[in-house]
């Protein structure tokens, strides 16, 4: 005796004359619990060679309209690739979880290279657990500040590290503290610098001015009007 919805109801009758054949081939193949009496209770029946583990309780939903195919993650590192990250940056953006957000830094950063973009995203959480700092403190907004004043040459990638190690210490992002000296003002400084130190070699002088002026301007800045002024 079966009681329930007429379709439910139907479902069930149709498993008891299934269940009732099988009696005339023999034992079923099924999986079934063991009673504490003794008895045993059916639970599912093995799966055939033909099963691909469909959900069995749920019925089947019908596609309607277009289905968006997702992008394998492996067309994803590809398309990195092309940007000019290696293999293994471009697999390690992904595993970071941070695709989208170096997607849209490199669209709204034109003159940043894509793999120092990649570089400081995939490597700045870990610096900060080398300083003892907490990189939870650093979100996605202050990443982007920081990437904008870069591609407005406001900042030397030098500072980046440091300007993060302050915010991942507790304190707000300070883009000012590190803006880079006008061409004037770095003239003036290196000038300084040899002047104090007449005598010293070239990589000497390039060392004390990156020691006082790291952060201020880029490393390459540094050297050239270094180059030029001791000729």
């Amino acid at each position: 005796m079966v009681a329930a919805e007429e379709e439910k109801a139907e479902a069930a009758l149709k498993a008891v004359v299934i269940r009732a054949e099988q009696t005339l081939k023999g034992i079923p193949k099924e999986v079934r619990k063991a009673n504490p009496d003794g008895t045993t209770t059916f639970l599912r029946p093995m799966p055939g060679s033909a099963r691909m583990y469909p959900e069995t309780d749920s019925k089947s939903v019908a596609i309607e309209g277009k289905v968006e195919i997702p992008v394998l993650l492996t067309e994803t590192a590809g398309n990195f690739e092309k940007l000019g990250l290696s293999k293994n940056l471009a697999h390690a953006i992904i595993r970071g979880g941070v695709e989208d957000l170096f997607e849209m830094l490199v669209e709204e950063n034109s003159k940043l290279n894509a793999s120092f973009i990649a570089e400081i995203l995939v490597s700045y959480a870990k610096e900060m657990d080398n300083r003892k700092l907490d990189s939870t403190n650093i979100n996605d907004e202050h990443l982007k500040e920081v990437f904008a004043a870069l591609n407005k040459e406001e900042l030397a990638k030098e500072s980046v590290m440091d300007i993060l190690a302050e915010v991942a210490s507790g304190q707000s992002l300070n883009i000012d503290k590190y803006k880079t000296m006008s061409d004037a003002e770095l003239e003036k400084e290196l000038k300084k610098i040899i002047s104090s130190n007449a005598g010293l070699p070239f990589n000497a002088l390039i060392g004390k001015a990156m020691g006082k002026l790291r952060g201020k301007a880029s490393g390459k800045t540094i050297v050239e009007r270094i180059k030029a002024l001791t000729k």
